[in-house]
């Protein structure tokens, strides 16, 4: 019957999707997390308040759209971000929430459960879509690569980001 063949289809669509979210999971090595995990800790070594802000300008920069999507954000010039009130803050909290996802991407349940949550948590604010998350982690790839120079491991911030995408758009 149509039930029946819609159910299959839902089934395969679900199995699929699994088998691609496994596939990517599986490709983090802990060599991979190792070296993302060492560059996180070089950067948190810092001024993580100031490295967040200057992600989120090179984010909105690259992705100017993006930057509506935040009511205190929306319609200001990029350069004059960071004397709006909340900016330091906001910032530093979502790079930290997203240096964890990252720290998680080589524990397949562990990073499942953690994008869940993250997903979970935007939905009263409106959601996040799966380019939204998608640019956000591009971002972070080019900014923490151009940030840290040869310390930086950009395969490996690759595979933990294409990990952590695809685990949040499971999530969605």
């Amino acid at each position: 019957s149509r039930d029946n063949c819609a159910k299959l289809h839902r089934i395969f669509l679900g199995t699929a999707h699994l088998f691609d979210l496994t596939q990517r999971l599986k490709m983090v090595s802990a060599d991979q997390v190792s070296a993302v995990k060492a560059n996180i800790a070089t950067i948190k070594s810092g001024d993580v308040s100031k490295t967040a802000g200057d992600f989120f300008l090179y984010f909105f920069k690259k992705y100017p759209a993006h930057q509506n999507k935040f009511p205190a954000y929306k319609g200001k010039g990029v350069d004059s971000l960071p004397s709006v009130g909340s900016w330091k803050t906001h910032t530093t909290n979502v790079t930290a929430a997203t240096f964890a996802l990252l720290e998680k991407s080589g524990d397949a349940g562990g990073l499942a459960a953690a994008c869940k949550q993250t997903v979970a948590e935007h939905v009263p604010r409106g959601g996040v879509n799966a380019k939204e998350y998608t640019d956000v982690l591009a971002a972070l790839v080019c900014f923490v690569s151009e940030a840290l120079g040869g310390a930086c491991n950009k395969a490996a911030w690759q595979a933990c980001s294409d990990a952590v995408v695809a685990s949040l758009k499971a999530a969605l």
